[in-house]
């Protein structure tokens, strides 16, 4: 009965692939579709950690952040994809591979200047983080790019 039962609860849940491997197990055997279901989303998961893996490897050398107005945008962007490494199982890089990393894709004009912070070894990445984006604000800033200057006066 119990057999029966998971069979027609997965057979209302399951579409796509999912209900392609499903249906590879017979009629009514509920715990061996189950145990199909799962041994396709565990290797799945190999693969989508193994993908991932391999744009962490490749940050520095695709993404690149190219202006600084999309400083702060391309940090969160870098910080998701590392979460999402992260979250698919894999480990986190420790704090100078963050911090080369994150320096590695700035814009080469603020990349430069801030070579020497970010080989410091007491800074931490969340500091280095921060004070990159303080830099870049007050860049922006000053040379009146900083979106709060392009608002009209008049109004």
């Amino acid at each position: 009965a119990l057999n029966g039962a998971v069979w027609g609860f997965l057979s209302l849940c399951v579409s796509g692939e999912a209900q392609t491997i499903f249906k590879q197990a017979d009629t009514l055997m509920g715990v061996e579709a189950w145990r199909r279901l799962v041994r396709y989303i565990d290797h799945g998961r190999e693969i989508r950690l193994e993908t991932l893996r391999n744009e962490v490897r490749m940050i520095r050398g695709r993404f690149v952040i190219k202006s600084l107005e999309e400083v702060v945008v391309g940090i969160a962007k870098f910080e998701n994809k590392i979460a999402e490494y992260v979250m698919a199982g894999g480990k986190r890089p420790d704090d100078q591979e963050m911090k080369s990393d994150l320096d590695a894709i700035l814009p080469a004009k603020l990349s430069e200047p801030l070579c020497i912070k970010q080989s410091d070894p007491k800074m931490s990445y969340e500091s280095f983080k921060t004070f990159v984006e303080g830099q870049t604000a007050q860049i922006l800033m000053n040379s009146g790019r900083l979106p709060v200057n392009a608002v009209d006066e008049k109004g």
